[in-house]
């Protein structure tokens, strides 16, 4: 990293970690750095969205994506009540392949180490090894003679489930972005950096929220901000810290769209990013909504609604665009 360059990028690390920043100066960090990421895939990954956000094609979240779709698309094929078994002694849709490799980084590693006596990355290798390709129709041959006694046991386990697993926390990004400090030789307080981090993890949704994305299978797909539980009750109707009873955790929601066997369309959604911020904490009371919950007329439940567009505002807290003033 060119001197100059550090100099520019440890000025805006002075800024996020005594608390005087937006989201203009997290992207200009993610952006600054990106060329010297190290490797470290989700800080590379919120770099990327920095540099290409208008329409991603590739990268943590595209790969979590494709990965969900092929899960339900065979679900719809070979799972379903009605559908046809998969014959895996016949040639397959080569999109099967790639989903039990997909479905091998759902798999805790010391259970595939107990059950089948392998790594993710030999079992990965192993997959690429048992099949044949033919490109020109899209299928793939299982080679029997590669096999080995446990190889169709260890096959039919990564077809056994649908995994919808995040493509990583706040944490993750947290634990990345002070691995990219170190490596580039940054000077900052972890401690002061660490108490930004709700500020630091709304910027970095924020850059999420209504971002589409264009899979390798040739379908589409968006992330948009959620909640893991929409509803916040309180005795009063507003959501205030003193009077919340339940509460959700702000998340990003992946959208794909899927096509059922009768040809209507379908969209599945699940969450790609988790945070650890409450929404009582985190969203302003302009993105709630009160309404009364059936059978339990004693209660208000203010609804929070955050599909529309989302600034930072200067409370600290998710609030409408139009409510800003810029």
């Amino acid at each position: 990293m060119k001197a100059s360059e550090k100099i520019k990028a440890q000025k805006v690390v002075d800024k996020i970690q005594a608390g005087s920043f937006d989201e203009n100066d997290i992207d200009n960090l993610f952006m600054r750095l990106r060329a010297y990421s190290a490797g470290f895939r989700v800080f590379r990954e919120i770099a990327d969205f920095v540099a290409h956000n208008d329409a991603r094609d590739r990268g943590l979240l595209n790969e979590s994506l494709e990965a969900f779709h092929l899960s339900f698309k065979y679900f719809m094929e070979y799972r379903m009540p009605g559908m046809r078994s998969l014959d895996v002694s016949k040639p397959i849709p080569i999109y099967i392949k790639k989903l039990m490799k997909c479905q091998v980084d759902k798999c805790k590693p010391e259970v595939l180490r107990e059950k089948f006596n392998v790594t993710p990355e030999r079992l990965k290798s192993r997959i690429d090894n048992f099949f044949k390709d033919d490109k020109k129709t899209k299928t793939t041959q299982l080679q029997n003679f590669k096999l080995g006694r446990d190889g169709l046991a260890t096959l039919d386990h990564l077809l056994s489930f649908i995994g919808c697993v995040p493509a990583f926390t706040g944490h993750d990004l947290e634990k990345d972005l002070l691995a990219v400090l170190r490596h580039n030789k940054l000077m900052f307080d972890e401690s002061r950096l660490i108490e930004q981090h709700p500020k630091i993890i709304l910027c970095v949704m924020l850059l999420m929220h209504q971002t589409k994305f264009i899979l390798e299978s040739g379908i589409t797909g968006d992330c948009r901000m959620g909640v893991e539980n929409t509803r916040v009750f309180t005795d009063q109707g507003a959501p205030t810290e003193d009077t919340a009873v339940a509460s959700g955790l702000l998340q990003v929601m992946g959208t794909v769209s899927l096509v059922r066997p009768d040809g209507s369309p379908m969209e599945m959604s699940y969450p790609v990013f988790l945070s650890d911020l409450q929404i009582i904490d985190y969203c302003d009371a302009s993105l709630f909504s009160n309404s009364v919950f059936p059978n339990t007329s004693e209660w208000d439940v203010p609804l929070v609604d955050l599909d529309d567009d989302l600034v930072l505002l200067e409370s600290g807290k998710l609030g409408r665009a139009s409510s800003s003033s810029f």
